[in-house]
């Protein structure tokens, strides 16, 4: 579901409160909270450490090249305090300068290297995070579909997830409005592998 059919949804209810449809039909609402299904979903845990260790070895191979990258700058380091000692004879000098040289082309090839493959890595990353998202979004929504339609729910509202991170609901009261989080939480994870539980608020999230 996305914000534009969610926000008809809110639309929709707020027209049935007011009565403008059938008096003898009214809707039956339900409220869930989407911050708490997605923390709670196995899948989000088990996404987020698979991720973390593909984001990992990703910055890995970024941070290997970053070491041979100061091990060159140091060897030129060493180079220039060769170059001022007075005791060196000519060809020595010669020598260093050439191999200066050399170092000097691995330092730039080096440096675009390092450049080009940390911005392939974040993005990739930002493309493969978003994907997750995505995905464990589709399954949540349709998990709130199937417990809403057996439920005979005509609308649920969101209560926690809305546009720049304000909530969609302003307020609600389960005294009026049923809360089927638990119940949608239950069918989510329901082939959760044994033993697991859900992670410490916070500590669910899929990032870069």
């Amino acid at each position: 579901m996305n914000f534009r059919l969610l926000t008809t949804c809110i639309a929709t209810a707020a027209a049935l409160g007011a009565g403008e449809l059938h008096a003898q039909s009214p809707a039956k609402i339900g409220l869930v909270d989407f911050a708490r299904l997605q923390r709670e979903f196995f899948r989000t845990d088990l996404e987020r450490k698979s991720f973390q260790a593909k984001r990992d070895e990703e910055r890995g191979k970024v941070e290997e090249r970053r070491k041979t990258f100061k091990t060159l700058l140091e060897a030129q380091g060493e180079a220039q305090k060769k170059l001022k000692d007075p005791t060196l004879s000519e060809d020595a000098k010669k020598k260093v300068v050439e191999e200066a040289n050399e170092r000097h082309g691995k330092v730039l090839s080096l440096q675009q290297e390092i450049l080009e493959l940390e911005g392939k890595v974040n993005a990739e990353l930002a493309a493969k995070a978003n994907e997750v998202q995505k995905s464990l979004t589709e399954e949540i929504y349709n998990t709130i579909g199937e417990v809403a339609k057996a439920q005979t729910f005509d609308v649920v509202l969101n209560r926690t997830f809305g546009i720049n991170g304000v909530p969609t609901v302003a307020y609600s009261s389960t005294e009026h409005l049923a809360d089927i989080t638990e119940e949608v939480s239950k069918k989510l994870n329901s082939k959760a592998p044994a033993g697991w539980t859900p992670p410490k608020e916070g500590d669910a999230d899929i990032k870069p």
